[in-house]
């Protein structure tokens, strides 16, 4: 079982098209946008540390243009996620406008995690991702 999802494609505050970011709560939504090239950082202060945490997008038009990158902060990790550091990350193609991240409560990175950073990354067109 999990937890109810939590839609961090955005927030509800959105300056001059783009998110601003902030608090997320695991019983609330929150939509939004994401500039190209540009991140909107979240952080996550509680959830049941007992039961697995999923984080969701969703409502993304281009499955190519969002990453999805998460970091338990603690004593070790305290830099927001970004594409060359983050704990956690979802790089690949939305799959019917959704992308996800599950953590278990049993994994390792999640031991002292003081909360969960969240961040969501535009895609830039003028980055060229490799085709397989």
């Amino acid at each position: 079982e999990t937890m109810r999802q939590i839609m961090t494609k955005a927030q509800t505050e959105i300056v001059g098209g783009v998110s601003k970011g902030g608090d997320l709560d695991i019983w609330k939504d929150v939509p939004g946008n994401v500039s190209p090239g540009g991140y909107v950082d979240y952080i996550l202060p509680s959830w049941d540390r007992s039961q697995p945490l999923t984080i969701t997008l969703s409502g993304i038009e281009q499955e190519d243009s969002v990453d999805l990158f998460v970091t338990p902060k603690s004593s070790r990790q305290r830099v927001l996620p970004r594409d060359s550091a983050h704990v956690f990350g979802d790089f690949s193609p939305a799959e019917n406008g959704v992308k996800s991240i599950t953590i278990s409560p049993t994994n390792v990175e999640m031991e002292g995690a003081e909360a969960i950073l969240v961040s969501v990354h535009g895609f830039s067109s003028e980055n060229q991702r490799n085709s397989q």
